[in-house]
């Protein structure tokens, strides 16, 4: 496996075991399984922190300066999106806090057509069309919304990264809102009723009633936790400052031998080996 140093990357997704891609400041895109790398022109300037595809051709990148690019061809070129925020934040907001940032976090896609966004200064996108045109969604929060996983049309949920999670059961009209306490970076749901969310002070929380109660399951360890992944029903990953497996859906986790002594920022895993 080729190593890359020198610059910060926050997401990563393989198509197959040779075929690949990183994001960070650039797009780094192998076709030998991470043996060797080449940058790929992308055409912003622009900071990549989450990466979303639905098959191996059909995929969407979000980061700073309100960038959305989109693919539809397995990566080989991509195509920016007009998300209605840039350097500048959301327009007529009148929020300098999301003016001084316009930094997008996290997407997510339940077909290819609909699809959301979250980032800081409580900036919340919708669209219905692939894409094609961005919507914002008035949440009446100002928390920044770090990462947003949808299980349904109706029913969805944002981890804050003051504290705060936030729950929609109605397809993002409204939301409720929870505090944690914690530092929150991921949400994923393995199925309709079973969930996770991670973040710091090794937080992670657990639903099994599809978002409705979320319980804190203790883990022993109080590392940075940033990324969490599930493979099936029973095994999962959370990575951070360190690297943790489940393989009983999540009731118990243990620490991994370290790999590097940097932070990981996302996990993905095509099979259980």
């Amino acid at each position: 496996m080729g190593v890359i140093s020198g610059i910060d990357l926050y997401s990563v997704h393989f198509m197959d075991r040779d075929n690949g891609f990183v994001f960070g400041k650039d797009v780094l895109r192998t076709y030998d399984g991470g043996n060797s790398w080449e940058v790929q022109d992308y055409g912003l300037d622009a900071y990549l922190f989450s990466v979303q595809f639905l098959d191996c051709r059909l995929g969407w990148a979000v980061g700073s300066g309100g960038c959305i690019i989109k693919t539809k061809n397995g990566g080989n070129s991509w195509e920016v999106q007009d998300s209605g925020i840039g350097n500048c934040g959301i327009a007529n907001c009148g929020v300098s806090s999301i003016c001084d940032t316009a930094l997008l976090s996290s997407v997510y896609f339940l077909d290819s057509d609909m699809g959301w966004v979250v980032g800081s200064g409580g900036c919340l996108l919708r669209t219905f069309n692939g894409g094609k045109r961005w919507e914002v969604v008035e949440t009446g929060f100002n928390d920044w919304f770090h990462s947003v996983y949808f299980i349904d049309r109706n029913i969805g949920f944002i981890a804050g990264r003051y504290g705060s999670l936030f729950g929609t059961f109605d397809g993002g009209r409204t939301w409720d809102k929870v505090s944690v306490n914690n530092y929150m970076t991921s949400v994923c749901f393995f199925d309709a009723n079973n969930g996770f969310i991670v973040g710091d002070e090794g937080l992670v929380l657990r639903t099994v009633d599809g978002g409705r109660i979320w319980n804190r399951i203790d883990t022993s360890f109080d590392s940075f936790l940033f990324s969490v992944r599930f493979i099936n029903e029973r095994l999962g990953f959370i990575v951070g400052d360190c690297m943790l497996r489940t393989k009983d859906g999540g009731e118990i986790w243990e620490r991994l031998a370290d790999v590097t002594d940097n932070t990981l920022h996302c996990v993905q895993f095509l099979s259980e080996s």
